[in-house]
């Protein structure tokens, strides 16, 4: 996380693999890493999550609770927000983007695990009250949104291109699969961040809701 402050994109895609050869064969702790990762740049601290528990959703709201409690509700004092962080900003997205494309090439983002495990974390910060954690959340989430909306693209040109009927069995098969997880993380995200109380948090939603209907 230190790093995205100091660095531009080309060097994100480092740590983002590192990240994603971290989570290897399901290793839950470069999952709780990637929600730490949006803490800090909500403001808050890093997060002390039972690893064993990573996938319990019941464990989430009060592994969060302290983090929300040091954050004031409507600050604008984290790193999102700070007009002096302007290649965090994009280095932060950017470094989703490429966990993201990472774990599409990996197999991890439709392993039925890793996405399952991430998303109801994301969703719940995306929920929350505190405006810093509404915003870190929802790029994170866009960002991921943006990749699966391009797979999407791929895995219907795969289908159109598909020679014979067993090609295009999988292809199909891959594409329904890839449909749904992709409503899914978006059904989390745009309709609630587009009317997001926060300005910032509705301008970030509107342009990457424009980059995925071009």
């Amino acid at each position: 996380h230190d790093g995205l402050a100091n660095v531009g994109s080309a060097v994100v895609g480092g740590f983002a693999e590192e990240a994603m050869k971290q989570y290897g064969d399901h290793d839950m702790a470069a999952v709780a890493t990637l929600v730490s990762v949006i803490c800090r740049a909500a403001g808050a601290p890093a997060l002390d999550i039972d690893l064993d528990r990573m996938q319990d959703e019941s464990v989430i709201a009060p592994t969060l609770e302290e983090a929300l409690a040091r954050v004031p509700a409507t600050t604008t004092t984290y790193l999102l927000a700070a007009k002096d962080q302007k290649k965090y900003r994009r280095a932060f997205p950017a470094f989703f983007e490429r966990v993201a494309e990472v774990a599409a090439v990996d197999g991890a983002l439709t392993d039925g695990v890793f996405l399952e495990t991430l998303m109801p974390w994301l969703a719940a910060m995306g929920d929350s009250k505190a405006r810093p954690f509404r915003h870190a959340a929802a790029a994170a989430t866009l960002a991921v949104a943006k990749v699966l909306s391009d797979l999407v693209a791929r895995a219907d040109l795969a289908v159109t291109n598909a020679k014979n009927r067993k090609d295009a069995a999988d292809a199909k098969a891959r594409l329904e699969d890839l449909v749904e997880r992709h409503r899914v993380v978006v059904s989390n995200t745009l309709h609630f961040r587009c009317k997001d109380a926060c300005p910032e948090i509705r301008l970030h939603t509107f342009k990457v809701l424009r980059e995925l209907m071009m």
